[in-house]
């Protein structure tokens, strides 16, 4: 059983972290409740559901088995952050079509297997400046937000059933993790 619609994905202390809080999800949230019928959203975002003190690497590795799809904030230092490529290939396991990317940088350094998905851009609308909430461009992302929600909601109701098997893998690839950071700190 699926303990939330979705799972967001972003690479933490960037440029697009605030945008991330104050514009694109308050948006999508709202949006989303629209698209899904009334439906309050169940979101996982790591700063809002893991309580402090949690083991946050294994609530993370849950969260992905247990959500419908993943909304990732793709950029180049997305794909360079170990937790990052943790989420995006647990997700990917589960089912390739579960990811839905939304970039804010070009994507010319993507990895090849993730240029291959079909992206939503949002250059234009990562923006954190105070202003930004009254241009033109905030007016065409709220525009396009609502399209963009309603393909999520289409993503969500059509996720496949529930598979236990879905938390080995994401256990298997978190044990893979801490593998890779017990070499880091071997070399350091």
């Amino acid at each position: 059983m699926y303990n939330y619609d979705i799972f967001v994905s972003y690479k933490h202390n960037t440029y697009y972290e605030n945008w991330i809080f104050d514009s694109f999800l308050p948006l999508l949230t709202k949006m989303l409740l629209e698209s899904i019928k009334g439906t309050e959203p169940r979101i996982f975002i790591d700063k809002d559901s893991i309580i402090k003190g949690s083991d946050w690497k294994q609530k993370l590795s849950e969260a992905i088995a247990y959500s419908k799809c993943m909304v990732a904030i793709w950029s180049p230092s997305y794909f360079k952050s170990d937790f990052c490529l943790f989420e995006y290939s647990s997700m990917r396991a589960k089912k390739n079509d579960l990811i839905i990317p939304f970039t804010v940088h070009d994507g010319k350094d993507f990895p090849d297997d993730a240029k291959n998905i079909q992206q939503i851009e949002c250059q234009n609308y990562a923006r954190t400046a105070e202003y930004f909430k009254k241009s033109k461009e905030y007016y065409e992302f709220e525009c396009k937000m609502l399209k963009w929600s309603e393909q999520i909601a289409d993503r969500i109701e059509s996720a496949p059933n529930f598979d236990r098997e879905w938390l080995k893998i994401t256990k298997q690839n978190l044990i893979k993790l801490k593998e890779l950071e017990n070499n880091y700190k071997t070399i350091f």
